[in-house]
């Protein structure tokens, strides 16, 4: 997904940068401050240290034209799409720091569902007050640092975000409306849709792996049964596949591409369980990979996935070779307990180390910050349709600005 700036023209549909108010704006962010900074995300519809600020009345003359107002926050740490919401009026957003805001609008809606593919990320520096319009669907914002998360101002008209009206659902919109001047569509893994909330937003990725040659052209078929389905109830249909070599020419990316929404591959086990030692992605590897897909689907269609993990190989010294996969933050502590030094191996742009011990040599090309960043460069010079990652868990807690700052 690429993220915009809340200052590119891209924007206007959604919402604009609100100008002037600099003392109201000053005063309400160092109030923000003060909030709490939850590990996840809270929010709070009114705020009682914000509502006190003179500010408060400037915001409801200049910003609402004079209608009561509650000014509330968001906070905390997010990097999911789990659901979208709209009101019937503006909401204006302050953060002390910068953050990502993920937007729709209301008429991508058909049948009560949206396709997120529809989404746009649109990125809204610290201090730049942003007005998100009644027609544009949005929710908690995501942070670009996790070390600092968000602080977010929320404006909107008094009342708004509390208690559900106890009405009789009778069309329209009402089996959306989920809390006062508050219409939600859920994504069926969030929390709110354990609780009841209407799932509106939804997508299948298929991962069949290890095909045969003589089943990929049912599974064609099954994608194309499939994509029929998936279109008639708006749901995002995803395919995964490895990177293209001549052994796997049977799963034909070129047809995939006419009939699902993206086509991902998967940048990754270039060396596996089985294999010699060597890198889960060289930069060489994945790239030849990329290009290899783009001749066969289009870069819209086409979305990378990038490993969070690594493999560590033993090699006994009676020449037996294993290996584990690790994640980030467990790759970097193997290395610092073993006093192991690393140097950038520009074959590969990754850190390669090695280190003896147990009567064993141990080998690890590392997936961290500047590998990943460098994999991630690829989305804007192939000008591909996203990036995904492999697996949640693995990562550690700084990758996620690594990947905003690239993708930028």
């Amino acid at each position: 997904m690429k993220i915009y700036s809340v200052n590119d023209p891209e924007f206007k549909p959604y919402g604009r940068v609100v100008t002037g108010l600099e003392a109201a704006k000053a005063e309400i962010l160092q109030a923000l401050s003060t909030t709490p900074l939850p590990e996840a995300t809270d929010y709070v519809a009114e705020e009682p240290v914000l509502q006190e600020l003179p500010a408060m009345v400037e915001v409801s003359e200049h910003l609402f034209g004079g209608m009561p107002v509650q000014l509330g926050w968001c906070n905390g740490h997010n990097t999911k799409l789990n659901c979208l919401e709209y009101h019937r009026d503006s909401e204006f957003n302050l953060g002390t720091e910068d953050f990502i805001l993920l937007l729709a609008k209301m008429d991508d809606i058909t049948d009560g569902k949206l396709d997120t593919a529809k989404v746009k990320a649109f990125r809204a520096p610290a201090g730049t007050l942003v007005e998100v319009y009644a027609t544009t669907l949005h929710y908690a914002p995501c942070h670009v640092d996790p070390a600092k998360g968000f602080r977010v101002l929320v404006a909107l008209p008094q009342g708004t975000n509390t208690a559900k009206p106890e009405i009789k659902a009778d069309g329209g919109d009402d089996a959306q409306l989920w809390a006062c001047n508050k219409w939600l569509l859920a994504n069926a893994d969030s929390s709110e849709a354990a609780q009841g909330a209407p799932v509106r937003l939804d997508g299948i990725n298929v991962d069949f792996e290890q095909l045969s040659e003589e089943v990929g052209v049912h599974f064609l078929e099954f994608l194309r049964e499939l994509s029929i389905e998936c279109h008639k109830n708006n749901l995002v249909l995803s395919v995964d596949n490895p990177v293209p070599e001549d052994f796997t020419s049977h799963y034909d990316r070129a047809e995939q591409g006419k009939v699902v929404d993206y086509v991902i591959i998967m940048g990754y086990d270039e060396h596996y369980v089985g294999s010699d030692a060597g890198s889960v992605a060289s930069l060489p590897w994945v790239e030849q990979g990329v290009k290899d897909t783009l001749s066969e689907v289009a870069a819209q269609r086409t979305i990378l996935a990038i490993p969070f993990y690594t493999r560590l190989w033993k090699t006994t010294d009676g020449g037996a070779l294993t290996s584990e996969a690790i994640g980030m933050d467990q790759a970097q502590q193997t290395i610092s307990d073993n006093g192991a030094e690393t140097y950038w191996d520009k074959k590969t742009s990754q850190n390669y180390g090695t280190y003896e011990g147990d009567g064993a040599t141990y080998q690890i090309w590392l997936e961290d910050s500047k590998s990943i960043a460098e994999k991630v460069k690829l989305i804007k010079k192939y000008k591909l349709a996203g990036v995904a990652e492999w697996k949640l868990g693995f990562e550690n807690s700084g990758i996620w600005s690594v990947i905003t700052e690239n993708l930028s």
